[in-house]
């Protein structure tokens, strides 16, 4: 059987638009499902540079989609360019204070071990992914390319807690230790310090009086717990107090 040009180029074409329906699918998984694997993030800016040119291969020709096209790429080229430009400083306590928003906006979150957005989140990756959004948020209101730099960097390097209590990439710096959050000395603690379980299997994020939120395993959600507190176990047990050093 002979296959004409034509009809190999429809097969083609098929088999094109097919993998760009994939593409698309695979995309909004990476966007959607809460694990915080490197595969994910890895996967996502593949699939999504892939989708981009399979678009302007299949509909390029459409004006609407060409021009789409142009415009997605000049808005992704002007973010890579502000990334790259030189930071300044910034003021710590608001970075602080919008850290403690972003943390209280995953409230109620479910628990999903290894999750990191709102679909999911565990421990770690709460206190990790709030300080992603208040690294953004005040990057784009002060125009300050240094903090969407530390907001690339501590998306990209995932921290359990464990590595977040030993200051991992020199990212938090140990204060001191308590015996349990319910006697702690809270005089001197600051709204976003955390407080990692002795044994690394647990992190709490501060708040402010004498609040504390998590990523709760028992209760499988985010939620709030003021100490002293009976109820919750993390509490009477010893804990290693940190503080990211972008907020010191």
């Amino acid at each position: 059987m002979i296959v004409t040009q034509t009809e190999r180029n429809g097969r083609i074409r098929k088999l094109t638009f097919k993998t760009w329906c994939c593409l698309w699918v695979v995309v909004l998984l990476c966007l959607l499902v809460p694990m915080r694997y490197t595969a994910l993030k890895v996967g996502l800016f593949v699939a999504g540079v892939s989708v981009w040119g399979l678009t302007w291969h299949l509909f390029g020709r459409r004006p609407i989609v060409r021009t789409g096209c142009i415009a997605a790429a000049a808005i992704a080229g002007a973010l890579f360019a502000f990334v790259l430009l030189p930071g300044h400083s910034y003021n710590k306590s608001e970075l602080r204070s919008e850290y403690v928003r972003s943390l209280q906006a995953y409230l109620g979150t479910p628990y999903v071990w290894g999750g990191g957005n709102h679909l999911g989140i565990d421990c770690s990756g709460l206190v990790e992914r709030a300080l992603v959004d208040a690294y953004l948020k005040r990057a784009l209101l002060t125009a300050n390319p240094a903090l969407a730099r530390e907001a690339i960097s501590l998306w990209w390097h995932n921290r359990s807690a464990r590595a977040l209590g030993e200051g991992y990439r020199d990212d938090t710096r140990l204060l001191r230790e308590e015996r349990e959050l319910n006697t702690a000395d809270y005089s001197q603690m600051e709204p976003g310090d955390l407080a990692v379980l002795s044994d690394g299997i647990h992190v709490l994020a501060y708040v402010g009086s004498q609040t504390w939120i998590e990523a709760d395993p028992l209760s499988m959600r985010t939620i709030l717990a003021k100490a002293p507190c009976n109820t919750d176990a993390y509490f009477s047990m010893r804990v290693r107090l940190v503080r990211w050093r972008t907020l010191e």
